[in-house]
């Protein structure tokens, strides 16, 4: 049989924007736009945004923030901007730009102390803050579905897993 398939063409921007708030695409804009800074100028970026490395830093309240825009490879973009948009789009459009900036800035402030903790303040990344959306999304999905804010199940077991590789540096993810 002769089967009449039609494409129907797809604005991937379009798209990418409708799926997500003012937050969630500034903050795709912004790691974007660090990370292209972070190719020409090397270190720079890096010493303007990681985390407060010691006490004279701490009065630069943006590094305890700002650490969360800071990528070192191309994957480590790529996979945190993906989460990222895929649960924070849908939590801002749900539950107010209000509310995901306040489990942005909640959870690259601990996630960032944590992470200083365990190894010293040369990191960075969106992960801490994709961790804590999904963990977000997750409990909501679970306690309180009426919201329209979830994460399956299996998608969670993935993501504990994929932490656990990262944590144990198996595969070279770190």
């Amino acid at each position: 049989s002769n089967a009449n398939i039609v494409y129907r063409k797809s604005d991937t921007l379009a798209n990418l924007r409708s799926q997500a708030g003012p937050l969630t695409l500034s903050v795709i804009v912004i790691c974007v736009v660090v990370y292209g800074l972070m190719q020409v100028f090397d270190n720079t970026m890096f010493n303007l945004l990681a985390y407060p490395s010691d006490s004279s830093q701490y009065i630069q309240i943006w590094r305890w923030v700002s650490h969360a825009f800071l990528h070192f490879s191309l994957m480590h973009i790529l996979f945190n901007l993906v989460w990222w948009w895929y649960l924070g789009g849908p939590l801002e459009r749900r539950l107010g730009t209000g509310k995901l900036l306040e489990i942005t800035v909640l959870s690259a402030i601990l996630s960032g102390y944590g992470q200083a903790i365990f190894s010293g303040s040369s990191f960075g990344g969106l992960s801490g803050v994709v961790y804590a959306l999904m963990g977000y999304s997750w409990l909501s999905g679970e306690r309180a579905p009426e919201r329209g804010i979830y994460m399956q199940r299996s998608l969670m077991i993935f993501a504990l897993v994929w932490l656990a590789v990262g944590y144990f540096d198996m595969l070279g993810v770190s």
